[in-house]
């Protein structure tokens, strides 16, 4: 009878907790108009003063792509939800959703504090990113490649700029190559 016991508190508790998770529901919309999400790939905020227990309404997804949502307080928990008291996603953050072929054109986002749906007045920033809306270039593309061919005594100096998406910003790299 012991081992029975321990069996049902061991293992259906927790699932009735996590799951409890994904009926919270948001106190406050923020930002208060619909957020449409960027499907470049990019890293893109959907608000950058959203408390613990607030909802974003998002819209604007592509069929058949995973997209990564975060906070940008670690312990945070997310929900993703169309149209129902449950949550189609409900975990730590971060979450990732795969979004059917043909995705409904309103969704909801709410952040709690922690899997009991808690709230807290202090700001935090919300962020969606595409994981699969752009194809990675080819590295053998040389069609708008420029030919340098250096004379005898002369110096060539070329400078290449490149891009490259960090979590939170930007960060500018710069090449710069001196021939003789």
């Amino acid at each position: 009878m012991i081992k029975r016991l321990l069996f049902y508190l061991l293992f259906f508790i927790p699932i009735f907790k996590i799951n409890a998770q994904c009926t919270c529901v948001g106190n406050s919309l923020c930002p208060t108009s619909t957020v449409t999400a960027s499907n470049t790939g990019l890293t893109y905020l959907i608000s950058s003063s959203i408390y613990a227990g607030d909802t974003s309404k998002l819209t604007g997804f592509t069929g058949n792509k995973t997209y990564k949502f975060n906070s940008s307080v670690a312990a945070d928990n997310l929900t993703l939800r169309y149209n129902s008291i449950n949550g189609l996603v409900c975990d730590a953050n971060p979450i990732t959703y795969t979004f059917p072929s043909s995705p409904a054109s309103l969704y909801s986002l709410t952040t709690h504090k922690n899997t009991t749906c808690g709230t807290e007045s202090i700001s935090r920033t919300t962020y969606v990113t595409c994981l699969d809306c752009v194809s990675a270039p080819a590295n053998d593309n040389c069609s708008g490649a420029i030919s340098i061919t250096p004379t005898s005594g002369s110096t060539c100096t070329g400078v290449v700029w490149g891009l490259q998406m960090m979590t939170h910003g930007f960060l500018l790299l710069q090449h710069k190559q001196t021939i003789q």
